[in-house]
């Protein structure tokens, strides 16, 4: 029997690579993301501001969460070596044939979307993805918030992911 599991993920249908990334796609492909990687994850200070791209306020995480972060894809070469090659493999394509899934899914599903990213998920993102998903049941925006507002809007969250289980609990 298939089940299907409460999953929490970040989805997006954005179709081309943001410019202020692309510099990360260039070291990814040169070879220095690898080279680099263990030295940045040493520097909480550095990692940090890579963090801004989807924290409001990353100089308030905690150095556990930064560690977090930065050592299981920079710590070592092997990691940044493995991060280097996601990075070389993302493809505009893979987002565009999950589109036809997408349009299949009959899960109860709730949009919750930050405000505040203007990267890689802008808020037309989130219409976007409602009005492609025909089981949504409700989207929901976060003034201010960017990609990993979990961490740092819980508080408004949680309640929203509550209510969906609890409205639809299958």
């Amino acid at each position: 029997m298939l089940r299907v599991q409460k999953v929490t993920t970040d989805v997006s249908l954005h179709a081309t690579q943001p410019m202020l990334f692309k510099p990360v796609t260039v070291m990814a492909r040169l070879g220095l993301l690898t080279k680099l990687g263990p030295y940045v994850a040493t520097r909480r200070g550095r990692v940090r501001q890579v963090l801004a791209i989807g924290y409001q306020h990353p100089g308030r995480l905690p150095n556990d969460v930064v560690d977090a972060y930065s050592d299981p894809v920079l710590g070592t070469p092997d990691s940044a070596r493995a991060l280097a090659r996601i990075i070389r493999a993302l493809s505009s394509d893979d987002l565009a044939a999950v589109r036809t899934r997408l349009a299949t899914l009959t899960a109860p599903t709730l949009i919750v979307w930050g405000t505040g990213d203007h990267l890689f998920f802008k808020t037309k993102w989130a219409h976007r993805l409602a009005d492609l998903i025909p089981a949504t049941v409700a989207a929901h925006t976060i003034d201010g918030a960017r990609m990993h507002f979990p961490d740092e809007h819980a508080e408004q969250f949680i309640p929203l992911l509550r209510q969906h289980w609890a409205t639809h609990p299958e």
